[in-house]
């Protein structure tokens, strides 16, 4: 099997969700796919990463935030307004 780094990804990602470890995952693909396995340091940067975006995920919008703000302009369906609309002329 040809690793790409859409494969790497996406098997980090399936262990993540699985609810292994940095560790466990490691191990496995270093059982599965020996030396062509990804580095620890990849293992552990995409699990951060999924960490990071799950943490999103669950986490309320902070009153006015950017998220929050463009959430309040799409329930309004009002245009968002260019940086060009805020100078004086």
């Amino acid at each position: 099997m040809n690793l790409t780094r859409e494969n790497v990804r996406a098997m980090i990602y399936f262990d993540f969700q699985r609810g292994l470890t940095q560790k466990q995952c490691i191990r496995q693909l270093t059982s599965t796919f020996g030396d062509k396995a990804p580095s620890k340091p990849t293992v552990y940067h995409w699990f951060s990463y999924n960490s990071h975006f799950a943490y999103l995920k669950r986490a309320p919008p902070v009153s006015g935030s950017s998220a929050m703000l463009c959430a309040d302009m799409r329930e309004k369906n009002a245009p968002a307004k260019g940086r060009d609309s805020l100078r004086t002329h």
